[in-house]
């Protein structure tokens, strides 16, 4: 587990840093596009996730993120904002 000092009074919050997780489907709308990594157990597939860089939008993070993860190219325009959480990640 990984440990932070409380922050002292007064100190500014942590920063929160944007993220992303998308899950792609194929053009007919009949597969999803799953990863699987080194991190997780053998067998074990998920969406894609990653973190918004500066100056991006959510949609060009998604095919950003899609293509370094997968080599998957992501049609332009077709990321679709779909919703927010209210908790942070990680």
């Amino acid at each position: 587990t990984l440990l932070t000092p409380a922050p002292a009074a007064g100190a500014p919050p942590a920063a929160s840093h944007p993220s992303i997780i998308a899950a792609v489907s194929s053009r007919c709308g009949e597969k999803i596009l799953l990863a699987n990594s080194a991190r997780h157990p053998p067998g074990l597939h998920t969406v894609l996730a990653g973190f918004v860089e500066l100056g991006e939008t959510y949609e060009e993070a998604v095919a950003r993120e899609v293509c370094e993860e997968t080599g998957v190219v992501v049609d332009g325009g077709s990321p679709t904002y779909v919703g927010s959480q209210p908790w942070p990640f990680p």
